[in-house]
């Protein structure tokens, strides 16, 4: 990651880790913003969103049984969604795969477990506000049996990662998220954010500040991209803005061709002068399995980690085609 690409704005700043002859520079964000200004546009483009997730809304009023109508709703938010994560797979296929037990792969038991998780999230919340602890719960049904323990279900990461090419190296990635040294002081905030001092915000402000900050983090080694999008839907259920989870937001994002939120506008453009990554359906998300104090001298580390000694070992895992929204 270059430094120079990022400003130092509200929202964080590039670093690097003090006293460690290894370090590499990385983002740091800052806690999110309360006070953010809202110009009459956006106000515009909030009042006309806001008005679209009423019509939303009305729908569940419309049937006798709610959970009839969610119900498609929720599964094709989990294909897209999982589709954005790289998976390939089909409506046509989650459905076959509950008459037939032959068709069920492990692309389809990713789709069935977002669903899992979201059914999850929504349950939950209805008893404990939106927490570590719900995240934790979540990604954990999320991830259950999708990938291998390694990738730790259910466990913040304690290894850095960054977003970039399969081959990347933190010198050479498009984004490096904070160290995990971090996380706690800053999913805190985050916590607090959602369910306190972030209320003063429109809904959907809430909602797009949550998401940004939750994907500048990313606190799991996978499976952020898939959480992330699911925290829209609950934050919004959770504000009253929604009585259902009948939001089709990743169908919506890939219909654009876009593997990243709805608050991509504002990412692209924030991204050079807010500290973010720019949007790709290309990005491998690696990881160190050592931390960046404990690195030591490695001759045998060129094969995994280009020139940078120090670096063990270095692992490509598939990302959320994960694009961190200004600073992601």
């Amino acid at each position: 990651m270059r430094a120079e690409n990022y400003a130092d704005t509200v929202f964080g700043a590039p670093t690097r880790e003090p006293g460690n002859q290894w370090a590499f520079d990385y983002y740091l964000p800052r806690p999110i913003p309360r006070d953010l200004p809202m110009s009459p546009r956006l106000v515009t483009a909030l009042s006309e969103a806001d008005a679209a997730l009423s019509r939303l809304d009305a729908l569940s009023g419309a049937v006798d049984d709610p959970d009839v109508l969610a119900a498609p709703f929720l599964r094709r938010e989990a294909v897209a969604s999982t589709r954005l994560d790289g998976v390939r797979v089909s409506l046509a296929e989650v459905w076959q795969a509950g008459l037939d037990d032959r068709a069920y792969t492990q692309d389809v038991l990713a789709v069935q477990r977002y669903v899992e998780a979201a059914e999850l999230a929504c349950d939950l919340a209805r008893e404990l506000p939106i927490t570590q602890r719900l995240i934790l719960d979540v990604h954990r049904a999320l991830l259950r049996d999708v990938v291998p323990e390694e990738r730790r279900p259910g466990e913040l990461r304690t290894s850095p990662v960054w977003i970039g090419a399969a081959e990347a190296t933190p010198d050479t990635a498009d984004f490096v998220t904070p160290l995990p040294v971090h996380l706690p002081d800053l999913l805190t905030d985050w916590e607090r954010f959602v369910n306190d001092d972030g209320l003063d915000y429109p809904p959907l402000v809430q909602a797009a500040l949550m998401h940004y900050q939750f994907a500048t983090l990313h606190p799991f080694i996978d499976g952020n991209g898939r959480l992330g999008r699911l925290l829209i839907t609950l934050l919004l259920v959770a504000r009253g803005r929604l009585t259902h989870p009948l939001l089709d937001l990743s169908t919506a994002l890939e219909a654009r061709g876009r593997s990243t939120t709805w608050t991509s506008r504002l990412s692209e453009r924030a991204a050079t002068s807010t500290g973010g990554c720019s949007s790709s359906s290309k990005r491998s998300e690696n990881r160190l399995r050592t931390p960046p104090s404990a690195l030591a001298p490695s001759s045998s580390c060129e094969r995994n980690c280009a020139a940078r000694p120090g670096i063990r070992e270095s692992r490509s895992f598939a990302s959320s085609t994960s694009s961190c929204a200004t600073p992601q």
